[in-house]
């Protein structure tokens, strides 16, 4: 693929990345009303994945990585694995909120921000809650 093909695909990625954050977001509002319905962790789930799978065809394996680790957060969420608390949704919403400023750093051709911070939160808040590894968790501190 040449640059030309590449930044179309990049910009292509921006304009559904941004619709799936916005849908994120707006599931995120409505969740947070009622956190006891596991309905909304299935629209994130379905979102994340989305959104996942988008990042990595352009080549932006720290978005990726923190799209897979909420999108298993959300599973261990929706399928008991782990308790659905105020704690999960706020890192959640910080996540949301750290892919959001990460889209508009892509969408300005600049430097991508650390996620070490967040995985770190997730690596945390699994050996917490579980005692450690449910999640595959990069060994990589992501730039």
């Amino acid at each position: 693929m040449n640059n030309k093909e590449t930044e179309e695909l990049i910009k292509i990625f921006i304009e559904e990345a941004i619709d799936l954050l916005n849908a994120i977001s707006s599931t995120l509002q409505q969740w947070s009303t009622d956190l006891s319905n596991k309905n909304y962790l299935e629209n994130l789930k379905r979102d994340l994945h989305t959104l996942k799978g988008g990042a990595r065809m352009v080549s932006q394996p720290e978005l990726s990585a923190l799209a897979h680790e909420l999108e298993s957060l959300c599973e261990a969420l929706a399928n008991d694995s782990l308790p659905i608390d105020r704690e999960a949704y706020n890192l959640i919403c910080e996540t949301h909120d750290r892919m959001v400023m990460m889209i508009e750093v892509l969408s300005k051709k600049e430097k991508p921000l650390f996620t070490s911070d967040l995985i770190q939160k997730f690596k945390k808040k699994i050996s917490v809650e579980k005692g450690g590894g449910c999640f595959n968790i990069p060994k990589k501190n992501y730039l």
